[in-house]
C-alpha cells in the first residue's frame, strides 16, 4: 500500500487506519459472539472456521457497496485468527489489506460486565486512500448499499456507575503502510506516504460514567520527506469532569507537546501547556505554514496564547496581552490580571486558498473562493 501524506495528516491517517483495522476485528468478534451459542466446539474445527468465514464475508458484503475478502479464519475458544483480509471499492480497486490479525479474548469477563481483549495483533496492514471526483475510495467501499435513516437518540443519562467496561490490554499494529493520493482523470498525485508504521495502544472505557484511560505510541517513516519521521506518545484519562493528558511527538518536520490537567467545573485552576511548531513547507504545489501554537494555563497566572496559522492566500494570528489599568491595552497604566486576546486575519488572495485546498484534497467539491482584505479582532475578559 502506498502512503504519501504530510506529517501531521500522517498521524491522523495512521490512527484512522488503526481504527479501521480495529473495526474489522470488532465486527468479526461480534459475529463470533452471535454465532457461538452452543457451537463452540464446532467453531474450533477447520469446518467451523470456514463456515464462520463465509458468514462474515456474506453478511458484510450484503451491507456495503464495496467488497470484503477473507482467506481464512481460525477460532480456538479464547483466540480468533484471521488471514488475508482485503477491502475493495465498488470498482474493484484495492483499498485496504491486512496480512494477519490475531485477537485474544477473555470470554469469562463477560459475567462481570466486562468485554476484555487481552491482545490484538495486526500484521502488515496497508491502507491506500485515493480522493477523486467521486469522493474518498474508502468511504465508497464501506458505504451502505441501502442508506438508512438515523433515528434521533436521546443522550444517555450520566451515572456514577461504570456499567459495562470495554478493556483492551494491548493493541499492536506492526509494519503498516499508509498512502493518501488525489486522482484526476488518468493522473495520480501522492500527498502522503508513511511506511514502517508501528502502533501500540491500551485502553479502558466504562460505558456508564464515561471513565477513560488511554495510552498510545505511534512511529513511522515518511517516504515523501525522508528524515522527518512520524512519532507520537500519548497518555490521557477522563474521570468525571477531570481530564488529564500528556503527549509528545514529531510531525511534518516539527514538534508537538501537550501536558495538563483540566477540571470542567474549575477552569480557573487549569494547569496545561500546549505547544505546536510546524515549519513552512511545500504541499501539493503550494507553500503551507508555518503553524505555531503556544498556549499556557496555570492557577497562579492568567492564561496565555500566541498562535500563527499560515496557508496559501491567508494568515491568521492571535495573542494575549495584559490589559492596563485604564482598559486601553497600551501598557501605560497599572496592569490587571485579566488577559485579553487580539488578533488579525490577513487575506491576500482567497482564490489561491480555494485552489490550494482543492489541490490538497483532490476534490472538485471545494467551492470557488475569491476576495482579499484584513480583519482585526479582540476578545476581552472583564477584570475581576
Amino acid at each position: 500500500m502506498n502512503l504519501n501524506l504530510p506529517k501531521n495528516r500522517r498521524r491522523s491517517l495512521a490512527q484512522r487506519a488503526a481504527l479501521i483495522a480495529a473495526g474489522v476485528v470488532g465486527a468479526l468478534v461480534a459475529l463470533v459472539a452471535v454465532a457461538v451459542g452452543g457451537t463452540l466446539l464446532a467453531l474450533r474445527t477447520d469446518w467451523g472456521g470456514e463456515r464462520l468465514r463465509r458468514q462474515v464475508v456474506s453478511r458484510v458484503n450484503a451491507q456495503i457497496q464495496g467488497n470484503l475478502e477473507i482467506k481464512r479464519v481460525s477460532f480456538g475458544g479464547n483466540r480468533l485468527v484471521v488471514w488475508g483480509v482485503a477491502l475493495r471499492d465498488p470498482e474493484g480497486q484495492m483499498v485496504a489489506q491486512i496480512a494477519r490479525t490475531e485477537v485474544d479474548l477473555s470470554l469469562g469477563r463477560v459475567l462481570h460486565k466486562e468485554i476484555r481483549l487481552t491482545a490484538v495483533e495486526i500484521e502488515n496492514p496497508v491502507l491506500d486512500l485515493i480522493s477523486g471526483e467521486q469522493g474518498l475510495n474508502l468511504s465508497r467501499a464501506i458505504a451502505p448499499q441501502k442508506p438508512t435513516k438515523k433515528k434521533p437518540t436521546a443522550p444517555s443519562p450520566r451515572t456514577t456507575k461504570e456499567g459495562w467496561v470495554i478493556r483492551l490490554d494491548r493493541f499492536a499494529l506492526t509494519d503498516g503502510e499508509l498512502a493518501l493520493a488525489t486522482a484526476q482523470a488518468d493522473s495520480r498525485d501522492t500527498k502522503v506516504h508513511f511506511s514502517e508504521l508501528h502502533l501500540t495502544v491500551s485502553l479502558r472505557y466504562a460505558t456508564g460514567n464515561g471513565a477513560l484511560d488511554l495510552t498510545l505510541k505511534l512511529d513511522g517513516d515518511n517516504q515523501l520527506v525522508p528524515g522527518h519521521p512520524l512519532r507520537l506518545a500519548l497518555a490521557a484519562s477522563a474521570h468525571g469532569d477531570v481530564y488529564r493528558f500528556d503527549g509528545d511527538g514529531a510531525l511534518l518536520g516539527g514538534s508537538i507537546r501537550a501536558h495538563g490537567t483540566v477540571d470542567a467545573h474549575q477552569l480557573a485552576n487549569a494547569d496545561a501547556v500546549i505547544a505546536l511548531a510546524i515549519p513552512r513547507q511545500a504541499l501539493a504545489g503550494q507553500q503551507w505554514g508555518p503553524f505555531g501554537i503556544d498556549a499556557t494555563a496555570h492557577p497562579s497566572a492568567p492564561p496565555t496564547l500566541n498562535a500563527l496559522l499560515a496557508m496559501p492566500g491567508l494568515e491568521l494570528a492571535a495573542r494575549t496581552r495584559e490589559r492596563d489599568g485604564d482598559g486601553k491595552g497600551d501598557n501605560t497604566g497599572p496592569s490587571s490580571s485579566a488577559p485579553w486576546i487580539d488578533g488579525w486575519l490577513t487575506v491576500a488572495d482567497l482564490s489561491l486558498t480555494g485552489r490550494a485546498l482543492q489541490a490538497l484534497s483532490g476534490s472538485a467539491a471545494v467551492p470557488k473562493l475569491a476576495g482579499h482584505g484584513e480583519l482585526t479582532f479582540a476578545l476581552d475578559q472583564p477584570a475581576a
